[in-house]
């Protein structure tokens, strides 16, 4: 509540009950300081509400106070029979009341959207560009905001807090951050982010305005995240969604989701890491102490995009499910997305509430060979998956294949492959000529979460590609990468298993040429083609017979 005093006086002969009443806004001094327009709603029990204080008594209490007049005036008993006691029509409701006060205001006025939502009004919806409102001439980017009877809970902008780790800082954007002409979006921002979300210097102005509009409704809280030392943004970190709830007996608040953006000079720098951590940390912290007092934290990315899944994955966030179709890029093309979460500390003290270790996602690599490369499975591959997965000897071999083998079940096997990388537990690669980039066939290492340290080789060859040594080469440079070490940028695994069908012979020597020693026979477990169960020889190779320098075996 203002400690101002205001009054208002009708401002014109409308009777009791009259469809638009004006009304002149006075001082202490009984100097006229503004004036207000009342109006009965396109709905029963609707006011609406116009007008506001002259440009030179603004600043001073007086806008809260003349709008507190007026909700009582309109919501309350009316006990100044400003209204008549024989009103009636939409503006009046039960026993003398109005049901609600209908305000719009423009998207831009930030002063009249804070005054607002502190008087309890709440954004109920948006008159956006090119939709103008067919009733009256409102322009465009008018927010429409309501308060009902018996709402006396207002909300207040909510406060962003600088943040600071060992060698970043998390400030409130300014109106000169502008991003520079290297910093607007790229191909991965256009890809993986709506439509909007990383300004260029043209259409930041309206970013900006936006982020502020959010702030001030309680809905979000955008971080600049700056070098120490350097102060211009590097990108950001956002809290939005944000639903402050009231916390039950022994629980936390309510939740939020997770947000960010590097621009593109800055990214493979490490900053990120330290803004999550920084922002995860005041979204938790208990409201006493400075914080949000959340309980729980969400992140949906684009599934393909590996780097964001895993940063989130380094964060401690689980990824607990996959919502398909429901992702949007810039494109607005509907892709799946993988659904992150993560939880408070427990309040009894038990630690993180959610008590699975992060996963580590898997950079994929690019390999080089004299005839082959190995590099990530993409798009473009997908028609020569086909057909390599519809040929009738692959088939032969690998029975559980889907069949019909469509282009819908490369993109699925695509979309596995990032997956697995995503959370760690496969290195899947496409094998592909040096020359021309075409798809030769496709390796990968399994079980890489299943037994620490070990991991087991499949590969596969298109039809076209046979009996020209591709394979060998390519498991000799994924077999090269799962023993390197870690701080070489392999994967510092010790021992490799290979399982080829009794029968199959040109597998078999390729696992012979890379080095596999046969260790034994499963007995009839393997289920081919034709129905039939033949034996599965096993195969291993260790990283003490494998000679790095040689690429073969010692």
């Amino acid at each position: 509540m203002s400690g101002a005093s205001v009054e208002l006086r009708p401002a014109d002969d409308a009777p009791p009950g009259a469809p638009t009443r004006r009304y002149d806004v006075l001082d202490a001094a009984g100097r006229r300081v503004g004036g207000v327009v009342l109006a009965d709603g396109p709905e029963p029990g609707g006011t609406v509400l116009r007008g506001g204080l002259d440009p030179a008594h603004r600043g001073a209490g007086l806008g809260r106070a003349a709008l507190d007049a007026v909700l009582d005036l309109v919501l309350g008993d009316d006990p100044a029979g400003v209204l008549g006691d024989d009103a009636v029509g939409p503006t009046r409701g039960e026993a003398g009341r109005a049901a609600r006060v209908e305000v719009r205001v423009d998207a831009d006025d930030r002063a009249a959207l804070r005054l607002l939502r502190r008087a309890g009004f709440r954004t109920v919806g948006t008159l956006r560009p090119g939709r103008p409102d067919p009733a009256e001439a409102f322009g465009a980017g008018t927010v429409l905001l309501e308060r009902r009877a018996g709402d006396d809970v207002g909300v207040e902008p909510l406060v962003l807090p600088t943040l600071r780790t060992g060698h970043l800082v998390l400030r409130g954007f300014r109106d000169d951050d502008v991003p520079g002409p290297d910093e607007g979006p790229d191909e991965d921002s256009r890809l993986f982010l709506p439509a909007g979300a990383h300004p260029d210097a043209a259409s930041y102005p309206a970013w900006l305005a936006r982020v502020r509009r959010r702030q001030d409704a309680g809905e979000a809280l955008t971080w600049a995240v700056t070098r120490a030392g350097e102060d211009h943004p590097l990108g950001y970190v956002v809290l939005f969604r944000l639903e402050a709830t009231e916390p039950a007996e022994g629980a936390g608040g309510g939740q939020g989701e997770l947000g960010y953006l590097l621009h593109p000079p800055a990214r493979g720098r490490r900053v990120l890491p330290g803004a999550i951590a920084a922002v995860v940390a005041h979204a938790f912290a208990p409201v006493g102490d400075g914080g949000l007092g959340l309980r729980r934290l969400h992140a949906v990315t684009d599934r393909a995009n590996l780097a964001s899944q895993a940063l989130l994955r380094g964060a401690g966030f689980r990824c607990w499910g996959t919502e398909h179709g429901a992702w949007r890029g810039a494109d607005g093309e509907p892709r799946d997305g993988a659904a992150f979460e993560l939880l408070a500390p427990d309040p009894w003290g038990g630690g993180p509430a959610t008590t699975a270790p992060a996963a580590r996602g898997l950079r994929l690599p690019r390999l080089e060979g004299l005839i082959v490369r190995l590099r990530p499975v993409t798009p473009d591959d997908l028609p020569r998956v086909v057909e390599g997965c519809r040929d009738v000897t692959t088939r032969h071999w690998l029975a559980d294949l889907p069949h019909p083998y469509t282009l819908a079940s490369a993109e699925q096997y695509l979309a596995r492959t990032r997956e697995h990388a995503a959370d760690g537990s496969g290195l899947f690669l496409a094998v592909a000529d040096v020359g021309d980039d075409r798809l030769l066939g496709a390796v990968g290492l399994m079980g890489l979460r299943t037994t620490p340290g070990q991991a087991e080789v499949g590969y596969w060859t298109h039809p076209a590609e046979r009996d020209r040594g591709v394979m060998t080469e390519a498991v000799r440079l994924v077999v090269r990468h799962a023993f390197a070490p870690r701080d070489a940028g392999g994967l510092g695994l010790r021992r490799l298993t290979l399982r080829a069908a009794d029968g199959n012979e040109p597998s078999q020597r390729v696992a012979r040429s890379a080095g596999f020693t046969r260790t034994g026979r499963q007995r009839a477990a393997e289920r081919l083609g034709d129905g039939r169960y033949v034996d599965l020889l096993d195969h291993d190779l260790l990283e003490q017979e494998w000679d790095a320098r040689a690429d073969g075996p010692t």
